[in-house]
């Protein structure tokens, strides 16, 4: 079984809607920001690799399942949106 792991040097500074599900991985460095107004919802056994950045503010990112970030990717200010399908 998968457990939920966010490592201790992740900031998650949330005053939106975050959703991330208990089988999701986040490792170490990465920093998730949404602002008022902004939305995140991971889908299944995501996992966001080393120092990963995600800033939402008045947009959202949603995935599906069995999705990963790479190192080092950013994602700024999807304010129309973003979605991304299952398996990517």
């Amino acid at each position: 079984m998968i457990r939920h792991e966010i490592h201790k040097t992740v900031v998650i500074d949330s005053q939106g809607v975050c959703e991330i599900p208990n089988t999701t991985v986040v490792e170490p460095g990465s920093i998730i920001y949404i602002g008022s107004g902004g939305e995140l919802k991971l889908g299944e056994r995501n996992t966001l690799y080393p120092n990963v950045t995600i800033r939402i503010d008045k947009g959202y990112l949603r995935t599906g399942n069995d999705v990963s970030f790479g190192p080092g990717c950013q994602i700024y200010e999807p304010r129309a949106g973003l979605e991304i399908g299952h398996h990517c």
